[in-house]
């Protein structure tokens, strides 16, 4: 969710994170004056720990998704808090796994040896509907970002329309409607018309209550990356 116009302290932060992280996480983001409205050890706990306080952003720790599929447990949080924004720590800075991350719906990375310095700045970006992360790796949100005719034909997907209908209604070959969506499920990280309308369907869910949407992750723009 964008938070436009959020002041000092009214920042809500969820933290999952095994317990060490987590306090360097909540003490970062104190000195900002960011309210930690709850704290898990996995993603899976984090919405019942915040117990009904629904943060505008959560931090989790890489290391705290289920090892099987990381991707999965940032998805499965993000369903869960539809209107969270998503900041991801990482002990490592390991690119395949931050694109990992990007994929599954994170708006902002953090190093976790940078987190007293950098957290606070990150979640106050995310909040505000930017992507954050460190410069060397804007590169990798940028190749994942969906372009704007590919998210155009997502949407007409999502509502279910056939490749060729998707080619009548935007005057294009339905070839070309083939090659934006190939295109689209490369970036996305998914495989079926199914998981696309999914994620089209979670950035609709992500509209705010001025009626503009925020940005979604998934789908994020091209030239999205703050």
């Amino acid at each position: 969710m964008t938070a436009p116009g959020l002041m000092v302290g009214e920042l809500l932060v969820g933290i999952a994170a095994p317990a060490a992280a987590a306090d360097r996480m909540t003490a970062a983001l104190e000195r900002e004056a960011a309210e930690v409205s709850g704290v898990a050890a996995t993603p899976a706990g984090l919405s019942a720990a915040c117990d009904g306080r629904r943060p505008h952003v959560a931090v989790v720790a890489w290391e705290a998704c289920d090892a099987r599929d990381r991707a999965g447990a940032l998805r499965r949080l993000l369903a869960e808090l539809p209107r969270t924004r998503l900041v991801v720590a990482f002990a490592e800075l390991d690119r395949s796994d931050v694109r990992t991350a990007l994929m599954a719906g994170a708006d902002g990375i953090v190093a976790e040896r940078e987190i007293a310095g950098s957290l606070g700045l990150v979640v106050r970006a995310v909040a505000q509907g930017m992507t954050a992360m460190p410069r060397d790796l804007r590169q990798d949100a940028e190749r994942q970002a969906v372009s704007n005719r590919e998210r155009e034909v997502l949407t007409l997907l999502a509502d279910g329309l056939s490749n060729a209908e998707i080619a009548e209604r935007l005057f294009l070959a339905e070839s070309t409607i083939k090659t934006h969506v190939s295109s689209a499920y490369a970036k996305l990280g998914v495989r079926s018309r199914e998981e696309a309308a999914r994620l089209v369907r979670e950035s609709r869910r992500r509209t705010g209550p001025s009626g503009s949407s925020a940005p979604s992750r998934a789908l994020t723009m091209a030239g999205g990356t703050a």
